[in-house]
């Protein structure tokens, strides 16, 4: 096993290797429960969850899984493989007689549109360039319609084309731009969406990049919006003179399949998922050539007959012997993910593969502190006493907050109960005993360590970017948290300071900026964050704008009435009633303050309790150069509330010696040369 290290540059190089044993979590078919099937061949079969892409013939269903094209009976049973190359494929699609497939494959570092016949063979590639392409349908006359950025503008917006799957030159559709496209029975017509939101994850989108369907007529030239729901429709489907697509216009406000009359203009919902969205849907003939639609839907797919609308679930069984799912070592020392350093610096807690360890800086080995197997455990945090780690664990099907003992002897602990969404980041209290969070929905909440007390602080109302303990701070004295948070309808981020003990919420700035990433001094006496508020705008040279960049700057703010400004500008003036300043007498006794002593020979001072956290001892030195005098001045900081200050300067050397002795017996020194070919 490989030993932990941390580069002394900081760069973390843990070399982190530790057998993981990956279990197979395979769905029980619904209607195959309790049928009594051999748990051998179930063994060998298991059902194949999370497949995508699918499209159908009549006798056939292809889709995606593990990167390769597969192929099943429309009824179901174990799949055969179809396509393997190294890459991912995307959008198979059946001819209408259904004897070959086409699809977009990764062959020969590139991904380009393929065509290969469905009772097997050699693929047989239809372009050639190195633009995205999306396949979308067969076209009546045996074409291929697709969409690319090949020609485009913008790598973000695509035009239709068709292409011979012979190959050759593609032929540029006359519509400005599309994305998700099917040609009519007739030829003529083109049902499709100007741009494409179909693979990101946002869910209950109604921005600009909404999607609807248009129908565009390619002998008249002219276009037709079909759609206008504010939210999604996507995915059009020919079957006869109905379209059916996708949208998230129901009730559920999930993506579900429903049907628009080009005739009537009627418009029903056909399917009702209300967990999650049909993803991918392709329109194929049915058995009886009466059109059905497979889909994926969660992790499974779908067929439903166009005669009843009663969506089924096909029961498919993928083979193979899956060579990554057995046990085996595996370094992971360039993929931890959460890290929390320990209090000392000696060891540090990481995530890996699911499990917490940690792992020491210079001498020893790995520690695994869950060794847990089919569970997460996520954002490692370690307690500022070093007793705890603090983690997200999803052993109750949920992430609960957990604490296990840092040496790994003990115990977890579970703080939290009933989550329902994503949370990260532990933020632990100076004191141990509190332990800050937040998760995916916006909300900020706080445990006790000791009492497994849960509070919520606030909840940003859009959760647009979802407090993630970064711009969380707390105060040293454990008694206060500021965060960076919006309010109500606002979309900039205000200060907002928690009390633990009066458990009310107060908001510290304005909301006129944008204020973040809070962070205490270490005396408490002043709060340090970012704010956008300095607009120096720029002309721009392209078009007749003002462009403000670099709106960021470093606030802070003084917590403590006798907290003097640390920024305060300083002025000399002229006061010619007053005496001149006199330099202090020397003195032997050192303040923690600004004072100036003589250095020469030995002496020795103290910083009394009770003063601030951070105290500056002032020195100077003089030296004569022939009838001149150069003064040489510096400052040591000394970062104690209470500590012994020593010091020897010897004139003759110029060599400055200071020593700083704290009451635990740790003692440090430094040294500054003044010799004078040094001056």
């Amino acid at each position: 096993m490989q030993s932990s290290t941390i580069a002394e540059a900081g760069r973390w190089n843990y070399g982190l290797v530790f057998a993981v044993l990956c279990a197979a979590l395979w769905n029980v078919p619904l209607s195959g429960a309790g049928t009594g099937q051999d748990d051998t061949v179930r063994s060998q079969h298991p059902a194949g969850g999370l497949m995508r892409y699918p499209d159908a013939s009549a006798t056939h269903i292809v889709f995606l899984y593990a990167n390769n094209l597969w192929l099943v009976p429309r009824d179901g049973g174990v799949a055969v493989p179809l396509a393997g190359p190294q890459g991912v494929e995307m959008y198979p699609r059946f001819s209408p007689d259904g004897e070959q497939i086409a699809f977009v494959g990764h062959y020969g570092g590139n991904s380009d549109l393929y065509t290969i016949p469905a009772a097997g063979g050699i693929p047989r590639r239809v372009t050639h360039h190195p633009a995205y392409e999306r396949l979308c349908d067969w076209t009546p006359d045996g074409r291929l319609i697709y969409a690319s950025n090949a020609t485009s503008f913008h790598s973000r917006v695509q035009q239709l084309f068709t292409v011979a799957i012979e190959g050759g030159l593609p032929e540029c559709l006359p519509i400005p731009w599309g994305a998700a496209a099917a040609m009519a029975p007739d030829g003529r017509r083109v049902a499709y969406t100007p741009y494409s939101r179909d693979h990101r994850t946002w869910k209950r989108y109604m921005g600009g990049l909404a999607d609807d369907i248009w129908l565009f007529d390619l002998e008249a030239r002219t276009g037709t919006q079909l759609t206008d729901w504010d939210g999604t429709d996507s995915f059009p489907m020919w079957h006869g003179e109905c379209l059916f697509f996708l949208s998230d216009a129901g009730p559920e406000h999930r993506m579900n399949l429903w049907s628009l009359d080009l005739a009537t203009g009627t418009r029903v919902q056909r399917t009702f998922f209300d967990q999650f969205d049909v993803r991918f849907p392709a329109m194929g003939p049915g058995p009886d050539h009466a059109g059905e639609i497979v889909f994926q839907c969660a992790d499974r797919l779908w067929l439903m007959d166009l005669t009843d609308f009663e969506p089924h679930p096909v029961e498919i069984r993928v083979p193979g012997d899956r060579p990554r799912l057995q046990p085996r070592f595996v370094d992971v020392s360039t993929t931890l993910q959460g890290w929390g350093i320990g209090p000392t610096g000696q060891r540090v807690a990481v995530q890996a593969r699911g499990d917490v360890w940690t792992a020491p800086v210079k001498n020893g080995s790995p520690r695994n502190l869950t060794q847990s197997a089919g569970i997460a455990e996520r954002h490692p945090a370690w307690s500022p006493d070093g007793k705890w780690v603090a983690f997200f664990s999803d052993a109750s099907g949920e992430y609960e907050l957990c604490l296990q003992p840092a040496d790994g002897l003990g115990e977890p602990r579970v703080l939290t109960a009933d989550s329902d969404v994503f949370c990260w980041w532990p933020n632990w209290s100076p004191d141990s005993q509190w332990i800050a969070f937040g998760d995916k929905s916006g909300r900020l909440w706080v445990s006790s360590a000791e009492t497994m007390e849960t509070r919520l602080v606030l909840t940003e109302p859009t959760a647009w970017r979802a407090t993630d303990g970064v711009d969380v701070a707390w105060s040293p004295d454990s008694r206060m948290l500021v965060v960076s948070a919006s309010h109500g309808e606002e979309r900039l981020a205000s200060l907002w300071v928690y009390g633990l003990e009066t458990d009310s919420l107060q908001r510290l700035t304005g909301g006129a900026f944008h204020d973040n990433r809070p962070v205490f001094d270490r005396a408490g006496k002043y709060l340090y964050f970012v704010s956008n508020r300095a607009f120096l705008p720029t002309y721009s040279d392209l078009d007749t704008t003002f462009v403000y960049r670099q709106t960021e700057t470093l606030m802070v703010a003084p917590l403590h009435p006798d907290a003097a400004d640390p920024f305060a500008a300083e002025t000399d003036e002229e006061r010619p009633n007053e005496e001149s300043d006199k330099a202090p007498a020397p003195s032997k006794e050192l303040q923690a303050r600004r004072a100036w002593a003589a250095l020469l020979g030995r002496w020795t001072g103290s910083l009394p309790e009770g003063e601030s956290r951070f105290a500056d001892v002032s020195f100077e030195g003089l030296f004569r150069k022939g009838a001149t005098e150069s003064a040489v001045a510096g400052t040591v900081c000394v970062d104690a509330t209470e500590g012994q200050v020593e010091g020897r300067f010897d004139p003759e050397s110029g060599r400055l010696d200071l020593w700083v002795l704290f009451p635990n017996g740790l003692r440090v020194a430094c040294f500054l040369d003044w010799s004078e070919d040094k001056l």
